[in-house]
């Protein structure tokens, strides 16, 4: 019996020691966990319902804010954001750009899907911007602020978008942008034996890529690719959030067709140099006409050489893409041509924000900020042929034209050359579009050197602001083209609706070479 009860002790001071290795074990592996490298984690340490993206692959060419910090908090979650900031190239552009080459934009980007609170402080070396009033915009999703202190402010987003934090009147020419987008939900496997890694990956890396890979991975690091030609076999190019790719890609020819970029990092312009030059200029994700159904999703396309995208084929879609800090004349924001759908973005541009150039165009749900030149909508730089536009649910923060210009303006139709016959656009419709701020040119429908012909145009529930100068026109070149059946409904300016006689009488509407338009109030 002493034999037996000697074994059990023996047996429990052996499991003690057991359970004592293996806590020490596990401790050990949580240090591990800790002092890892964070730039090789794949996915944000957050929650489920919240996703930052905590690597600073600051640069001079792409510094971060001189003018706020930035976090966000759900639940038990604090997180402070990287704020990335662009300051102004566009001084080579001469007198049009000089209201903006002192100015800057700054941004910062998470993924969500549950309340959140953002909180925004001024940094205090700053002395440009002022917290005496403070407001978020676009205005249609009301959301409110609370000053926490002189130099603090919080507010709640509740649905992903592109917001504006405006300090004060004039805090928007260093102003901050949220980029609050939706959860993925289809991040590539890194270990699968189609997908190629960039950790970090350079411009001799990319140009002759095993026919092995179908995908290219690009990791939270700093990636300078320059101008990149995809070989036909990658049709999926990822962009992991943090990621800063330094550089354009384009897509050549038909073995492109079905090519995807995607992800939530940034694909950035300025390491292409500035002033006027065309070999300084390059558009950042371009597909030439002979290829077809491209996707461009998600990303943040900063400080575009020249057009943030390009896609000249048909069936195309871009969505949840941003492009601020594009300061250049030629930065043209979001193109898609015949069957595009544009949806969920930011289009910042200095030039053409949209153009509505091909037929069966579908933009919804866009935020716009546009500079000193070009116009939010280009329907026709050159007379075109274009048919069954659909816009719906803009809004435009800013629109910065200093004079007025034939390019110019909200809706602008600039038609310099003939494009070999005459041309008609015809079936557009725009709806809830809205304008926060004055502007001095809002509708330009006056094609400038050529006949081009435009009919059956609706707008409906357009607002917009200006003052008593305010320039409105719809113009047919000559007789022999008129603009006609262009019906407005519940257009208003500072809030007011306008009928036929107050179109004319307060907003200015000059009207010429044009039959059967009309203004309607509900």
């Amino acid at each position: 019996m002493k034999f037996l009860v000697g074994l059990v002790k023996f047996n429990q001071q052996i499991l003690k020691y057991i359970v004592i290795a293996m806590l020490a074990l596990l401790t050990a592996c949580s240090l591990d966990i800790e002092t890892e490298d964070t730039n090789s984690v794949t996915l944000p340490a957050n929650s489920s319902n919240l996703a930052t993206y905590p690597q600073d692959n600051s640069d001079a060419d792409l510094p971060l804010t001189d003018y706020y910090e930035v976090s966000v908090h759900q639940g038990d979650i604090s997180e402070n954001l990287i704020v990335y900031m662009s300051k102004s190239n566009g001084a080579s552009e001469g007198g049009r750009n000089a209201s903006v080459v002192d100015d800057t934009i700054s941004w910062t980007q998470f993924s969500f899907k549950e309340e959140v609170t953002i909180r925004v402080k001024l940094k205090p070396a700053q002395s440009k911007v002022f917290y005496d009033t403070a407001k978020v915009l676009p205005s249609r999703h009301k959301v409110t602020t609370t000053k926490i202190d002189d130099s603090t402010l919080e507010f709640k987003l509740t649905k992903p978008g592109q917001y504006s934090v405006e300090f004060g009147e004039k805090g928007y020419k260093n102003g901050l942008l949220i980029f609050a987008d939706p959860m993925e939900t289809d991040v590539p496997d890194k270990n699968a034996a189609n997908v190629m890694v960039c950790d970090p990956c350079h411009q001799v890396d990319l140009t002759s890529i095993d026919v092995s890979y179908d995908t290219v991975y690009f990791t939270p690091k700093s990636h300078t690719i320059m101008n990149w030609y995809p070989q036909g076999h990658i049709k999926n190019i990822y962009l992991e959030g943090g990621a800063v790719v330094k550089g354009a890609i384009h897509f050549q020819d038909a073995n492109n067709n079905g090519s995807r970029i995607w992800g939530r990092g940034h694909l950035d312009g300025r390491v292409f140099g500035g002033g006027r030059s065309d070999d300084t200029k390059f558009n950042m994700v371009e597909s030439l006409g002979g290829v077809t159904g491209v996707r461009v999703e998600g990303l943040v396309i900063s400080q575009p050489s020249k057009f943030a995208v390009r896609l000249l084929g048909k069936n195309n879609e871009i969505h949840w893409v941003k492009t601020p800090g594009g300061w250049r004349f030629n930065n043209d924001g979001l193109v898609g041509y015949e069957n595009t759908h544009i949806s969920n973005s930011f289009v910042w541009a200095n030039d053409d924000g949209i153009k509505l150039y091909r037929d069966n165009q579908n933009i919804e749900n866009i935020v716009a900020w546009h500079l000193t030149n070009g116009a939010v909508f280009q329907w026709a730089w050159n007379t075109v042929d274009a048919k069954n536009i659909r816009v719906k649910n803009v809004d435009v923060l800013h629109g910065e034209w200093p004079v007025d210009g034939a390019n110019q303006g909200v809706f602008n139709i600039r038609a310099s050359t003939d494009n070999n016959g005459l041309k008609t656009q015809e079936d557009f419709i725009f709806e809830n579009i809205t304008v926060e701020n004055e502007v001095a040119i809002f509708i330009n429908l006056a094609p400038k050197h050529v006949d081009h012909i435009v009919k059956n145009v609706t707008f409906k529930n357009v607002s917009f602001k200006g003052d008593g100068a305010i320039i409105n026109r719809i113009k047919g070149y000559s007789s022999n083209a008129k603009l006609s059946d262009i019906q407005f409904e519940n257009l208003q300016l500072n809030g007011e609706c306008l009928n036929d006689t107050t179109a004319i009488s307060k907003a200015n509407f000059e009207i010429a070479n044009a039959e059967n338009v009309s203004f309607t109030c509900p």
